[in-house]
């Protein structure tokens, strides 16, 4: 390379880190706001490109600083390559140019659907707020947080059955409320942990605004200047500063969760509980992903580039495996080798993952979502290298002025933001109202008895399945039976009358007693039927509902008097509490086909058979009633009726699912279901008013209780 090299950009930023004795560089990137990371060796040979020296004497300057340097003009190349692909070489004009001019040799990359930032507030804004509460991260501040956890930690572990209790609610349709309320209050408390204890290490904020982490909007916080800190501890305790602000707030929730009298303050607490602890620790505190946790093993073990130290210790082991006699291939490093497997292993199942629930939540759509992620974070990285690649074998072209940027473009981003999310309100939520109700065994036959009797034997219990002719009850009437005896030695008499008379020859009386036997016979047939009756067996095959016969022992029945049910097995249903609104929906909608999810989070389909005009105010399911776990608020301090059922705080609405039991494997009686209502297209504002005026609902009837 007997060419000038092209000049390092002017406006790059150097800070210098010693760790384990050794010297190396974060260069930030004031145009994109990275940081990356040179060692010793490559910052004395990247500060000589100057558009001046070619490689030989850029080695030559580098070895008179430091004599023990093994730098070869093979290592520039390999250094101008990458210095190319990151953009830092400037363009050979730009030297002349106040450093404001520099313009980095990158192609544009797509915008990235799953991780995009759009910024909102300035830096300046958000150091005040820090500042205001750099109390919280001073020693006695800490002290009090110790103790405040391990408090909180007894607390939950000696009401951990109570907790349990309130906890189990939240996983039913309309819990995912409390959930996503938790989650961003947490993640709102999150990022301001990390401003306070970057403020606190006297690191400047660079922005706070909105990013999309999965299509979900998060609030964030750029403290990339982190790396001007040279302290390592320091740095640790900013990364983790967002979990432990989490943990405190979650240490809080707990005391909400057991003291609060309101149901409503009990549900958001546990949610916080959970989320700010399982769900912090299992996602944040995860070394395997660049969260938090990966940010602190990588400072702790002194590896700022551990993450790509282990996937180029993982390439070389596969090299080495593939080829063991090949030349220039680095030593297999087995702690390394592992992290790599790890971390590429976590990355394609989150990858699997994010593509999953894009299929499920998106659909058709979710097609697209796919192939716009697998371009953003595949194909224009690699379109990106070889556009580096090939700029490099070029001449550099020349750089144009710099313009005055207008103020309009520098708000497009942040006035975009709020229209788009703006608009995300009104659209139809991914998540769409439901009604809950129970699963049911189809429309049962009901068994009866036919006559008069008291009941004596019973041979099946509830839940019993039966074949057609299988005896379920036996009954005894005694008058019955001697009506029976008598209408037989009747018949009897009359048919010896008969013979007698036949013997004698006289006709007519033969004929007149041959009538009396006729009637006779037929009032006896019927005796014996009524007498048959008294062992009421199965009309049909099926599962034996609602069997209390065996505590009514010794009563009598009266004609046409139920007795039990009897439900054929392969034909289910689910009896739906429906809401004066979601009523009005399904009424339009008899015989449509509906999608049902259970409480496995397994979804089947239906078709709406018979929707009931007349709304209640009893709850005649009581496993729906929210005193038993169920999603629907009874009366408070109500208590089953004589029927079972529980008082409603509003009339509610019987409907009918008809569900086919072999299409639907996993199903059972008593389980938990929702319904989607038919052509229902909810915004995501108007689940959110369903919601808030369910929860009004709630608290007026904790407050008219507590009157």
């Amino acid at each position: 390379m007997t060419k000038p090299l092209p000049p390092l950009r002017r406006d790059l930023n150097f800070t210098p880190h010693l760790q384990r004795g050794q010297l190396w560089y974060a260069v930030e990137d004031p145009l994109t706001g990275r940081f990356l990371r040179l060692g010793r060796q490559e910052y004395l040979a990247a500060v000589q490109f100057d558009g001046a020296k070619n490689a030989a004497d850029v080695v030559a300057v580098a070895r008179a600083i430091d004599p023990a340097l093994e730098l070869t003009e093979e290592d520039i190349a390999t250094l101008l390559s990458w210095l190319l692909r990151v953009g830092f070489i400037a363009n050979p004009q730009s030297a002349k140019q106040p450093r404001t001019t520099a313009k980095p040799l990158t192609t544009k990359s797509i915008w990235d659907p799953l991780g995009a930032r759009f910024p909102l507030i300035p830096g300046a804004i958000v150091e005040c707020v820090a500042n205001a509460l750099r109390p919280l991260t001073s020693i006695a501040s800490a002290s009090c947080f110790a103790l405040l956890l391990v408090v909180a930690a007894a607390t939950l572990v000696v009401n951990w059955e109570e907790y349990l209790k309130y906890a189990g609610k939240l996983f039913v349709a309309e819990g995912r409320v409390w959930w996503i309320v938790a989650w961003l209050l947490l993640k709102l408390v999150h990022e301001l942990g990390h401003a306070v204890t970057a403020v606190r290490a006297g690191s400047q904020i660079r922005s706070a605004g909105i990013s999309f982490f999965f299509f979900a909007p998060v609030p964030f916080i750029d403290v990339s200047d982190l790396w001007s800190i040279s302290n390592r501890w320091q740095r640790m305790l900013c990364s983790a500063g967002g979990i432990l602000f989490e943990i405190a707030v979650s240490a809080i929730a707990v005391f909400v969760a057991f003291t609060a009298q309101s149901d409503s303050l009990r549900y958001l607490a546990c949610a916080i509980v959970t989320t700010g602890t399982i769900t912090t620790v299992a996602f944040n505190a995860n070394p395997f992903i660049r969260f938090d946790g990966y940010y602190i093993l990588a400072d702790l073990l002194q590896r700022s580039n551990l993450w790509s130290d282990g996937q180029t210790a993982l390439r070389s082991a596969i090299k080495r495996l593939l080829n063991p006699i090949s030349p220039g291939i680095d030593p297999i490093q087995p702690a390394f080798v592992v992290y790599g497997i790890v971390c590429a292993f976590y990355r394609f199942a989150m990858l699997m993952g994010v593509a999953l629930w894009a299929l499920i939540v998106w659909q058709g759509y979710g097609l697209i979502v796919i192939a716009w992620a697998v371009y953003a974070w595949f194909l224009s990285p690699f379109l990106k290298k070889r556009a580096a690649a090939k700029i490099g074998a070029q001449p550099l072209p020349g750089s144009s002025p710099t313009t005055k940027v207008p103020i309009w473009r520098q708000w497009w981003q942040p006035a975009l933001v709020c229209m788009l999310i703006g608009v995300a309100l009104w659209l139809p939520s991914p998540v769409q109202p439901s009604v809950p109700g129970i699963v049911t065994l189809g429309e049962p036959t009901i068994v009866r008895i036919q006559v008069d009797g008291v009941l004596t034997a019973v041979h099946v219990n509830e839940m019993d399945n039966v074949a057609i002719g299988d005896l379920i009850a036996e009954f005894d009437n005694p008058q019955l039976l001697l009506t029976l005896q008598i209408k037989r030695t009747e018949v009897a008499a009359i048919e010896e009358a008969i013979s007698v008379l036949r013997a004698r020859g006289e006709i007519a009386n033969l004929q007149s007693e041959h009538a009396k036997l006729v009637s006779l016979k037929e009032q006896l047939a019927q005796v014996q039927v009524n007498v048959s009756e008294l062992s009421v067996r199965a009309e049909v095959a099926g599962t034996v509902l609602a069997n209390d016969l065996k505590r009514q022992l010794g009563r009598h029945f009266k004609p046409g008097e139920p007795l039990t049910m009897i439900a054929q097995p392969d034909m289910l249903e689910i009896k739906l509490s429906a809401s004066q609104a979601d009523h009005l929906s399904l009424r339009n909608s008899e015989g449509r086909t509906v999608r049902i999810t259970s409480s496995a989070n397994k979804s089947y389909s239906g078709s709406v058979e018979k929707v009931d005009m007349r709304g209640s105010d009893k709850l005649s399911e009581p496993s729906l009633a929210a005193t038993y776990g169920g999603p629907i608020t009874v009366a408070i301090g109500s208590k089953q009726t004589d029927d079972g059922g529980f008082k409603l705080p509003t009339p509610r609405f019987e409907v009918r699912i008809k569900i086919d039991a072999n299409d639907s494997p996993g199903l059972v009686p008593g389980q938990l279901a929702w319904a989607r209502i038919p052509d229902s297209a909810t915004s995501v504002i108007g689940l959110f008013q369903r919601w808030l005026s369910k929860k009004w609902e709630d608290t007026k009837l904790e407050n008219e209780a507590t009157m």
